[in-house]
This record gives C-alpha cells, sequence and structure tokens, in this order.
C-alpha cells in the first residue's frame, strides 16, 4: 500500500475519530469496548481515544500497511502501547497485525518465518473485536504494497510502473484495487464479533472537474488547496480508489455484513468527496 505522498506532513497531529457522523459512530459507543484501526499512520486517532476517550491500551490495535510510516512513528507507538515493558506490553500484537495487513494483497498465502499463516490472521483474534476502523485507508489500496512485490521488483525503483506489460514480463500477478478493498471487508468481517462494526471513511470517485479546473487556474493556492487538488488528480490517475457507495455497500454485502449505513459529504471547496460507511456483522 502507498499513501499519497505528503499526506501525513499535511494532517500533522490532526484526528478524524472525534469528526464523525453520529449516524456512523459515536466516542460514547467506543468506551470500553475492543477496536483494531486498519491503516492507523501516525496513530493520531488511536492516542486520542486512548489518552482523552480512555480506552484501555489492550484494547486497542494498531495497523498500517506504509511500512515507512510505521518504522518512522516504531518509538512513538512504542510508548503509548507499551510504557511499562512488564506490565502492559502490546507491542507483539502491533506487528502481528500489521504483518498480516501488509500480505492482505497477497494473492497466494504468505508465510512467516515460522511457518505460521499471517495473510489473513488465521491465527489471531477471529471474531474478538467490537469495531473495526478504517479511516482514509480504502482509498490508498490502488497501488500494490512493496511487500507484495518480489524483492528484485522492489529494489528496482520500479514499482508505481509494475502494471500492463511489465507485470507481464516479470510474470507477477498483481491484485486489482477491488480485490485488495474485498479482501480487507473479508478481514473485517473475519474479526469482528457478532453485532461488531465496520466503520470508517474513504474518498468517492466522483470529481467536479470545474473545480479541479479552477484551482489549476489560481494563481497562488492555500495549503489544503493544493492537497485538495493533488487528491483529486491522483483519483483520476488511478493512484487512489475512489468508490460509490453503491460499490462500497455492494463489496460490504458480499462479505457477509448486513445493516449498513453510508454518508457522503462532498465537502467545501473540494473536487472530490468522501464516503462515511458503517456495516454491521
Amino acid at each position: 500500500m502507498l499513501s499519497l505522498p505528503g499526506y501525513f506532513e499535511y494532517i500533522g497531529q490532526k484526528t478524524y475519530i472525534d469528526k464523525y457522523p453520529e449516524e456512523i459512530i459515536t466516542l460514547e459507543a467506543l468506551k470500553g469496548k475492543k477496536l483494531v484501526e486498519f491503516g492507523a499512520g501516525k496513530g493520531n486517532d488511536m492516542r486520542f481515544l486512548i489518552e482523552k476517550v480512555g480506552l484501555r491500551p489492550a484494547d486497542v490495535f494498531y495497523t498500517e500497511a506504509d511500512s515507512a510510516v510505521f518504522d518512522s512513528v516504531y518509538e512513538e507507538l512504542e510508548e503509548l502501547f507499551a510504557p511499562d515493558p512488564v506490565e502492559n506490553n502490546h507491542l507483539d500484537h502491533i506487528h502481528l497485525l500489521d504483518a498480516a495487513l501488509i500480505s492482505l494483497a497477497y494473492e497466494k498465502a504468505q508465510r512467516s518465518p515460522l511457518g505460521r499463516a499471517i495473510g489473513v490472521m488465521d491465527d489471531f483474534a477471529p471474531e474478538s473485536f467490537d469495531y473495526v476502523y478504517a479511516n482514509n485507508f480504502l482509498h490508498c489500496l490502488a497501488q500494490p504494497g512493496r511487500r507484495e512485490l518480489p524483492f528484485e521488483v522492489r529494489h528496482s525503483g520500479r514499482q508505481r510502473e509494475l502494471t500492463g506489460d511489465l507485470a507481464k514480463r516479470c510474470n507477477i500477478h498483481v491484485a486489482s484495487p477491488e480485490q485488495r478493498v474485498r479482501r480487507v471487508f473479508y478481514e473485517a468481517y473475519r474479526l469482528l464479533r457478532q453485532k461488531g462494526v465496520f466503520f470508517g471513511r474513504t474518498q468517492h470517485a466522483y470529481i467536479d472537474e470545474k473545480m479541479v479546473i479552477d484551482l489549476h487556474e489560481k494563481s497562488r493556492r492555500t495549503e489544503n488547496e493544493e492537497f485538495k487538488l493533488r487528491t483529486a488528480e491522483a483519483l483520476t490517475e488511478g493512484k487512489l480508489f475512489g468508490m460509490t457507495e453503491e460499490q462500497i455497500v455492494s463489496y460490504a454485502a458480499g462479505s457477509g455484513f448486513s445493516g449498513h449505513k453510508t454518508k457522503t459529504d462532498h465537502g467545501k471547496n473540494s473536487p472530490a468527496g468522501v464516503i462515511y460507511f458503517r456495516f454491521e456483522k
């Protein structure tokens, strides 16, 4: 998985979990529950849930498939999840979930050095979470993750070119964005308890082309406008995977989810909107 360049610098310490529509999730509903976040980035929302909402570190699990980002915040996560290495060491759980999520895009099951399948977390926590949370994650599955590719391709500097003829010459099957997203839905369903909820937000497929043109023609753009423009262009170029409400509901239903709520927010002066979603097992 590849995050949009500049995304983490842009959001800084921003949190999202406290800004969701009430019909999707409330902070009160999360209290005392067990939650795993897919694509937690620098851990801003995880830190907020632990320090401000009061969730126990033992009940909050972090995943991030962008290995460069994960490595950059490793020490901060260690302090957040395991302040006492003896009494409260959850860092191993973080690593297990991280390795498993990175492997979701593999077409064939990958195995750890111990010979244990980690592709779909077979040995870890089935049906044990109340919530699975994925904020600004699903649309990042447009591109294959580095660990989805053979070593020689990962280190050739040509990862972003691995499509079409190059993939055929290398005899590599690269999963489509839709396949990756479906795998995440299946995994979320497997991890959740009965009545558990998979919720989050992702980029909408619709792009307001006129607004894109207007932003391009501005002689000076704010940082916020610049990022919105780059997001819209990434969606258009296939570097991010935008979806419609109908698509995301169909993926959820195909994975076994029943009750659902979705809400599209096109935002103010933004050429690309977002979809908030909530699916119940």
